[in-house]
């Protein structure tokens, strides 16, 4: 991995169409800058489905209830390199990473797939891994992001015409004067933008 990008930031978002994104100005000046992956597809529907396909590769669950897996994933992948991981879930309850939603509502477990894995949830080192987003900042601060991360953000602030609010929010500005995003780019850094649609997916980067 380290030979194309030292970092990939992997943000997830869904519940609009193709069109319906490109349709916002800020999403489509993304578009207009990055590259916009046309062969990439959500797998099915609805919601949960897509997110284990996107960390499994395959979907192995059909609906948005609880399941504890036990399967190969990206963890498993990243970690057999060496390769550092986190995941950012907005409104995740530090305390109790496997609730299926949390009390204000806002944090759905179908929306983090990692926590599905049984060798993720039942790993204390891997679980110490996947963190409420508010994590992401201080680790843009220490510069101290993983090579490796994944993004969710909290069910009103995942749709993708929405995004505009998760790059104000990665920009916060160290005490070094880097931004998240310098660090993301400037080394050879990637981040792609999946809009999981009810019929398909455009991912961008």
């Amino acid at each position: 991995m380290a030979k194309a990008f030292k970092r990939i930031f992997i943000i997830f978002l869904e519940n609009k169409s193709e069109q319906a994104v490109l349709d916002n100005a800020f999403m489509k000046s993304l578009a207009s800058r990055g590259v916009r992956l046309r062969k990439y597809f959500g797998v099915t529907h609805p919601s949960q489905p897509n997110y284990i396909a996107a960390t499994a590769g395959l979907s192995f669950v059909v609906d948005d209830n609880r399941h504890d897996i036990d399967a190969t994933n990206i963890v498993d992948l990243l970690e057999a390199k060496g390769v550092s991981w986190k995941a950012y879930m907005e409104d995740l309850p530090e305390t109790n990473k496997t609730i299926h939603i949390s009390k204000n509502r806002l944090y759905f477990r179908k929306h983090n797939p990692f926590v599905s894995f049984d060798n993720v949830r039942n790993s204390p080192s891997r679980l110490a891994k996947v963190v409420n987003a508010k994590r992401l900042q201080e680790d843009a601060k220490n510069n101290a992001l993983p090579q490796y991360s994944w993004y969710t953000p909290n069910i009103q602030f995942r749709r993708a015409t929405n995004m505009k609010r998760v790059i104000i929010l990665a920009d916060a500005i160290s005490p070094s004067q880097k931004t998240l995003r310098w660090q993301l780019t400037a080394a050879a850094g990637s981040v792609f933008f999946t809009s999981n649609t009810p019929a398909r997916s455009h991912p961008f980067r």
